[in-house]
């Protein structure tokens, strides 16, 4: 009777849980980040369109979560480039990474891959997971170029220093 009552009690946990399957698509129509709640335990196929009109060459996955209540557990992914999956573990919070590198998905392409959760038995889930693409490495998106009047500012202090420099040496 016993076994009976606690193999029920582990179906309901089971199915109150919400573990399976699902498919998430989701489109970039730019580079702003985006944050998809994952609400329950279970495997997720995820579809991300490039819909940017450039090329990622990264793409980036972080969520937050409180610790000890599970969280994002694997990623698969078998494409270009590489995914590295990491946590971060803070005194009050958690985070969950995937970073994708390597990558070369033009405009109109789809990154696909596969995300498994699991959250704790009184857990309501995470924050949602932030995707956000970047197109040169997690950079800004440019080389930094000096303003001709910040040379021209610089090469002035420089000027004055060597001729203060002189004029104490000269004393």
């Amino acid at each position: 009777m016993k076994s009976r009552i606690v193999v029920g009690l582990f179906a309901l946990i089971i199915l109150l849980c919400g573990t399976g399957e699902a498919s998430v698509d989701i489109s970039f129509p730019n580079l702003t980040p985006q944050i998809i709640p994952f609400g329950s335990s279970g495997s997720y196929d995820v579809n991300v369109t490039n819909n940017t009109g450039v090329t990622w060459t990264d793409f980036h996955l972080t969520e937050w979560i409180a610790p000890g209540q599970g969280g994002l557990q694997s990623v698969d992914y078998s494409g270009e480039g590489s995914a590295n999956f990491y946590v971060e573990i803070f005194p009050t919070y958690a985070t969950d990474h995937v970073d994708f590198t390597g990558l070369d998905v033009i405009s109109g392409e789809v990154l696909s891959f596969t995300l498994a959760f699991n959250f704790g038995l009184f857990s309501a889930g995470g924050e949602g997971l932030q995707f956000l693409p970047t197109t040169d490495g997690g950079g800004d998106g440019g080389t930094s170029v000096p303003e001709p009047t910040t040379m021209l500012l610089l090469g002035s202090g420089l000027v004055g220093l060597v001729g203060y420099g002189r004029r104490r040496f000269k004393k």
